[in-house]
């Protein structure tokens, strides 16, 4: 695969009963619209959480009265149903707006296994932040995130609260090696939306401005429209300050990149940028 728009498929939203919030839903079909490819939204029913429901002596507590209860099972497959039915309405109105289109399965099972079979290397995992604290912590949306790092997929982190869904694409493009993945799908996405890009680099002098200008001139992005700017080094130390006069809508870099190898680093990036990140796994296979 030569481009980066060949290689993506389709995005695949994980969702579980601990809830996304709409306005990532949003976001993230916006990525999916400028990248031109479908949304696959999969709600898994986490056997964990139904298996932990049928131990006699667990007990939950009322939100109201905080008043404790044996737990329903029947009642919690029920609320899971209809969990997964109003995920669904909500990411039909964010394909509609979008006008990308989009499919939608229910799969019961353990949320690790589930992701390992779904999602290659031609997808990107999407993992929308839910916007309560309570529902961020939880078992299912914690074990959701983590399977989406550990996955063959590339991963779109999308924070709650999100500080803006429009301004550049910012590229991390990692000294040493080579980048080229990132920087065609970062101008592309900066193309389609009529946006900056902002490439980001602690070896900016070495960076190949023609395979640049070529791919702005293949993508209508006008020459003016692309920024470099140096880092010091190849660190999140170093990025934080770098980012913090670019109004970006997208952070664009490789997986493992600046240390963002484990779901904490990743998380905290994204709270504090408040902006989707993608994550490009480096090693693409043309399975087809």
């Amino acid at each position: 695969m030569s481009r980066a728009e060949d290689a993506f498929r389709r995005m695949i939203i994980g969702l579980c009963a601990g809830g996304a919030s709409e306005e990532g839903l949003a976001a993230a079909a916006e990525i999916a619209q400028l990248m031109g490819i479908e949304i696959e939204g999969l709600f898994i029913e986490d056997e964990a959480v139904l298996g932990l429901s049928a131990l006699p002596f667990l007990r939950e507590i009322e939100a109201g009265s905080l008043a404790s209860r044996p737990f329903d099972p029947a009642r919690l497959e029920s609320e899971m149903r209809l969990a997964a039915g109003a995920r669904r309405q909500s990411l039909a109105a964010a394909a509609r707006r979008t006008r990308t289109s989009f499919r939608f399965r229910s799969e019961r099972g353990e949320i690790e296994a589930i992701v390992s079979r779904t999602a290659g290397a031609t997808d990107i995992m999407v993992v929308i932040e839910p916007g309560g604290a309570a529902e961020r912590t939880s078992l299912a949306a914690v074990t959701m995130r983590r399977a989406a790092m550990r996955s063959h997929a590339s991963l779109l982190y999308v924070p709650a609260p999100l500080l803006r869904r429009h301004g550049a694409v910012a590229a991390v493009l990692r000294a040493g090696t080579d980048e080229t993945e990132i920087l065609w799908f970062a101008a592309r996405v900066a193309a389609a939306s009529g946006n900056e890009l902002v490439i980001l680099s602690a070896n900016i002098a070495d960076i190949d401005r023609e395979k640049i200008a070529e791919f702005a001139g293949e993508l209508g992005l006008a020459a003016d429209r692309v920024k470099l700017r140096p880092l010091a080094d190849d660190s999140l130390g170093a990025l934080v300050p770098a980012l913090e006069s670019v109004e970006q809508r997208l952070v664009v870099l490789s997986r493992g990149a600046l240390g963002l190898d484990d779901d904490r680093a990743l998380t905290a990036l994204a709270a504090r940028l408040r902006v989707p990140i993608l994550t490009v796994e480096p090693k693409r296979r043309d399975d087809d």
